[in-house]
């Protein structure tokens, strides 16, 4: 690839490195791709959408601290905008500094008060923290501005499982299935809220099309488990935590759940050997 480094210093063009970096990137050659974002850097220092995507770029590929020195430097180029804070919020994050990043949500929204999807992160993040009256404050005051919002409207559910209130999660969650940007989460939510109360039967079904939309989720795969057992069918439960953790092996919810089912079903020695990897 280095003759496509080479072309691209010889190419006059300031914005060739985007074309370059977009090759690289379908190419999955994020090294490549960082290497390009570097040489518009040095064409231009003050080349913000090269320090972002490069961020971008750097979180992706674990590289946290030097996404965030990337975030730094476009605070000192430019003035706040919307996805810059999202992105500094996501890097926070993934640094394991949620509180930093709930405050840089905050100050966001400070300058952008009427911008929702900030005011969606920050309410996930405070659901996250147990701070569920705070998050369901965030989610109303989206929806008051922009009632289709279907991922508030998800969220809200899962504030209202938090705070055991099964009949608003479903209300909320199924708010949400009126949309058709609806995730995965508005089945998850609605089903442990019918799980929660007692509806088994239609709580599986929920999370069955929970599972079908995001087969790779965990949280949801191990909740179905947890609903099939509840419906009586043990092996059932097992076979959701066999997909499970033929997914996440390292799941030691998943070890010892399944430890448990295997001692119910008078499979000791298996039992043993999920206790084993889960200690």
């Amino acid at each position: 690839y280095s003759w496509l480094v080479d072309h691209i210093v010889i190419v006059g063009s300031p914005f060739a490195w985007a074309t370059w970096e977009q090759v690289a990137a379908a190419l999955e050659k994020t090294d490549l791709a960082i290497t390009f974002l570097n040489v518009a850097v040095l064409k231009n220092l003050a080349c913000v959408p090269a320090y972002m995507k490069q961020a971008e770029l750097f979180a992706d590929t674990g590289r946290f601290d030097r996404a965030l020195h990337n975030m730094e430097i476009v605070e000192r180029l430019q003035p706040p905008a919307p996805e810059q804070i999202s992105l500094k919020s996501r890097i926070l994050l993934d640094l394991n500094r949620i509180q930093d990043a709930i405050d840089t949500l905050t100050q966001g929204l400070d300058v952008f008060p009427d911008e929702p999807f900030l005011q969606f992160l920050r309410a996930d993040l405070l659901l996250a923290t147990g701070k569920p009256a705070m998050a369901l404050e965030d989610c109303e005051a989206i929806l008051r501005r922009t009632p289709d919002f279907s991922a508030a409207h998800e969220l809200e559910a899962l504030i209202h499982l938090e705070t055991d209130d099964p009949e608003s999660a479903v209300a909320a969650a199924e708010l949400a299935m009126q949309s058709d940007k609806a995730s995965p989460r508005a089945w998850y939510a609605r089903g442990i809220a019918r799980l929660q109360m007692q509806q088994v039967e239609l709580s599986v079904d929920d999370l069955e099309v929970a599972c079908r939309m995001a087969p790779y989720e965990m949280r949801q795969r191990y909740a179905l488990a947890r609903a099939r057992l509840a419906g009586g069918e043990t092996e059932g439960a097992l076979s959701e935590l066999d997909i499970l953790l033929g997914r996440h092996p390292d799941s030691s919810d998943a070890l010892v759940f399944r430890g448990f089912l295997h001692i119910a079903l008078g499979n000791s020695d298996l039992a043993g050997r999920d206790f084993q990897r889960a200690s």
